[in-house]
């Protein structure tokens, strides 16, 4: 059995980078056997607090009702367009130093 996946709560609560979370989202989904987007998005709406969980409110209140909540894909990008990093090689080098 897989460990549960990281929360997220975004560039400056968690201790990884929200393309590192999606990638431990996405083998634990494998694991898991979590196929459809529906269960994939209600389960990564689970593992976000904070910011990341605020910017996303009208996906957790749709899953909340039991509406249908679109694609991954769609919630995928949502969050990359809040939470993407512009610069992660200016981010490594300031971490360096």
């Amino acid at each position: 059995k897989a460990s549960e996946p990281p929360k997220y709560k975004g560039n400056k609560g968690s201790d990884i980078t929200l393309e590192q979370w999606l990638q431990k989202m996405g083998l634990w989904f494998r694991v898991q056997n979590i196929t459809t987007d529906n269960d994939k998005i209600t389960l990564a709406l689970m593992y976000l607090e904070g910011g990341a969980h605020d910017y996303v409110e009208d996906y957790v209140e749709t899953a909340s009702n039991g509406g249908t909540l679109g694609s991954w894909t769609n919630f995928v990008n949502r969050l990359k367009a809040g939470y993407r990093q512009l610069a992660p090689e200016k981010t490594a080098q300031t971490s360096l130093e």
